[in-house]
């Protein structure tokens, strides 16, 4: 994995740096929520011990869809894939009377069959044809600054009616009437439009957003919702991509990565930021989290973003 080089470390300076070249819609998001999380995880490459159970959850959900329409249908391949990632990402069912305590392998099936019956009426109606090249791939292309480099991994680029969509399957156990307010604006999709049609060539018109819901007492249910950028929005948020690599570029010339405090309530790091001194930070850091460096080549699926959906 290439590294972008930090010339002047100063904080936490016997730690070496891993910050990825690549940048995904994980890292940045990392980086908006907050600089100093954005340090731990993607800098030094920390991240917590174990995957929250929606995550694995989602990680089996899309090797099912994956392998699913890899086959053309072989639903029995698809099943036991997600078997076999369930048992390795999660191990077992959640503990009955735990927040998640729905989450069984029993329902993530029943999703599944679910799922297979919604693949089959598309297939029927033969309006939208999955392009075969364009199945779970990671995609990169660089930036209009000649030195940025943005990746995404897509599901799926279709052709719907004629026209390019790509496709993301989400999972969620939060729908109501706001969940469309989370589609727009939405970094990971609009990442996703612009590097699929600067590598097609072809305008792509948006996303059509699958989400596999359920909750403890319902599902489940797939909705579909569609959301369009245009290439005045792409143009844009291009603008905007270069500008914030340029302000993460002056926090590693300073070596300087401010806090959110905002954010500090629901951060597993909080523990870290509020050691009296540097070098406990380092010592509660190497104690309660893994080094993993994040690597948009070899993740499954996002590791950050809205609890339980993915």
């Amino acid at each position: 994995m290439e590294t972008i080089p930090h010339p002047n470390p100063r904080f936490m300076a016997e730690l070496p740096r891993m910050e990825p070249v690549v940048r995904d819609s994980t890292i940045e998001m990392r980086a908006k929520t907050c600089k100093r999380y954005y340090f731990y995880t993607t800098v030094l490459g920390y991240r917590e011990r174990k995957n929250a159970i929606y995550l694995n959850w989602g990680i089996a959900y899309h090797k099912f869809r994956e392998v699913l329409e890899r086959t053309n249908g072989d639903v029995k391949a698809a099943i036991k894939v997600v078997i076999d990632t369930w048992q390795k990402e999660q191990g077992g069912d959640p503990p009955v009377g735990t927040k998640w305590d729905w989450m069984t392998l029993e329902r993530l099936l029943a999703s599944c069959k679910q799922a297979y019956q919604w693949w089959l009426r598309e297939k029927e109606m033969k309006r939208v044809v999955v392009l075969p090249d364009f199945i779970e791939k990671q995609l990169t292309v660089l930036l209009k600054d000649g030195k940025t480099t943005i990746g995404a991994k897509v599901d799926q680029l279709t052709r719907w009616v004629g026209r390019l969509w790509g496709r993301d399957f989400k999972t969620s156990s939060k729908m109501g009437k706001y969940y469309e307010r989370q589609l727009e604006p939405n970094d990971q999709f609009m990442r996703q439009t612009l590097i699929e049609t600067r590598l097609t060539g072809e305008p792509v018109q948006g996303v059509l957003v699958e989400v596999l819901y359920n909750t403890k007492l319902q599902g489940p249910e797939i909705k579909g919702f569609t959301t369009t950028r245009s290439l005045d929005q792409l143009a844009r948020w291009e603008d905007e991509q270069v500008y914030l690599a340029e302000e993460l570029q002056r926090n590693r010339d300073s070596d300087v990565w401010p806090m959110e405090e905002k954010q500090c309530p629901f951060c597993a790091f909080r523990i870290v930021c509020k050691a009296a001194t540097e070098k406990a930070m380092v010592a509660q850091l190497r104690a309660n989290f893994d080094l993993k460096p994040w690597n948009f080549f070899h993740t499954s699926e996002d590791d950050d973003g809205p609890a339980d959906d993915t």
